[in-house]
Parts: C-alpha cells; sequence; structure tokens
C-alpha cells in the first residue's frame, strides 16, 4: 500500500496550500497508517504539525514536531539538510514548551465547516463546452478521437475545468462526521483535532 500512501501524502500537500486543513490531517493520518516510508515520514509529522499549528491546536502540534523529530533519524539525506531540519523542529519545540499558553483552540458549539467554493474558471466558460475554460479547446480527428488542446498559454494556478456533479453519494468512511443530505461537516465542541460529528441529517 507503499504507492497509494505516498499519492495520500502528495494530494495532502495540495491541501495544504489550499488551506483545506481538516482534509490535509485527514490525508496524512491515512498515509501514515498504510505504510508510508519511514525515511519520508518526518516530512508528513511536519506538516502535520504546520496545519495543526494553524487549526490552533498546539498540544497536538507539539506531539507532531516530537513525531517529527524521531523519524528524522530515519530520513535519507545529507548531514548539513538533516541539521538544519532538526534545528528548525526543536525551535518550534522550544516555542511549544517555553510558551506561557499552549492549549487546543475549542471549536465553537455547532459550528458548521464550510462548503467547499467551486472556483471561477480562467478567462470564463467556453461557449460549447461551459464546463471548460476558454483557454482549452477541444477537437476530434478519426485516429486520436475527441480530446482537449490548450487554446492559449494556461499559467500555474489556472482553472480550466469545474463541473457540477450530476448525482452525489457520501462515502462510506465520511458517514461519522458529515450530514448525508447537503454533505457539510457536523461538528461539535472537543479539545481535539479530530473533530465529531452532532448530526447525521440536517435540515439545510
Amino acid at each position: 500500500m507503499t504507492l497509494y500512501a505516498i499519492c495520500l501524502a502528495n494530494r495532502s500537500a495540495a491541501l495544504y496550500h489550499l488551506r483545506e486543513y481538516h482534509y490535509c490531517v485527514k490525508d496524512i493520518d491515512e498515509a501514515l497508517e498504510h505504510h508510508y516510508p519511514k525515511e519520508l515520514k518526518y516530512k508528513l509529522y511536519k506538516r502535520k504539525a504546520r496545519l495543526l499549528s494553524h487549526m490552533k491546536q498546539h498540544i497536538d502540534a507539539r506531539d507532531a514536531y516530537r513525531q517529527a523529530l524521531k523519524w528524522l533519524d530515519w530520513a535519507k539525506m545529507e548531514r548539513e539538510k538533516r541539521i538544519e531540519h532538526q534545528t528548525d523542529i526543536q525551535k518550534w519545540l522550544k516555542m511549544y514548551e517555553t510558551g506561557k499558553v499552549v492549549k487546543n483552540w475549542d471549536i465553537p458549539e455547532g459550528y458548521i465547516e464550510p462548503a467547499p467554493i467551486i472556483p471561477d474558471l480562467a478567462e470564463g466558460s467556453s461557449e460549447r463546452f461551459p464546463s471548460l475554460s476558454k483557454k482549452v479547446d477541444v477537437k476530434y480527428d478519426n485516429n486520436q478521437g475527441r480530446y482537449a488542446v490548450a487554446a492559449e498559454d494556461i499559467e500555474p494556478g489556472d482553472v480550466i475545468a469545474t463541473e457540477k456533479p450530476f448525482a452525489a453519494v457520501l462515502l462510506r468512511e465520511e458517514y461519522g462526521n458529515h450530514c448525508q443530505k447537503c454533505f457539510k461537516v457536523r461538528l461539535r465542541t472537543t479539545n481535539r483535532y479530530m473533530i465529531q460529528q452532532i448530526f447525521f441529517v440536517c435540515t439545510t
């Protein structure tokens, strides 16, 4: 399952930069459960520590930094690079361990995580294919069939395709923390980042 774990870890990096911290931490935890390579675990724990810090889960962030320091011993890298990572982790640990207030932020009672926002297409929608950006054209020939090509330069970060699903079903592993009607995350106050469900089906 190493390839699956690596895919999850890579997706967690994308989710981190998108600030989807709740989904990012879930990917990290699942990657660690599915035999993520031990020589790379320090990277996942560092990422987990950073995102938990953003989520104000400071106790859990501190624990993740401790795990990162532990797994750094297995990392395959030059000595100078190892010292650089070690210094960075120890800096954060010192901040947490000498801080006057190190606690997890309490999630407000009944908090509902907002649904993901569908981004706008770069340069607007194509007239022929509304789900595609104007930067994309669709062509056809007898050898290749139908295929998409760039109609103009596509910059990093450009959204070139979005489409609402015709139908959607909640994944079984999400039954415990999402509404089965609107799919929004349902939370209650807790002192852990692993938030808990308060409703199975809401009235929205």
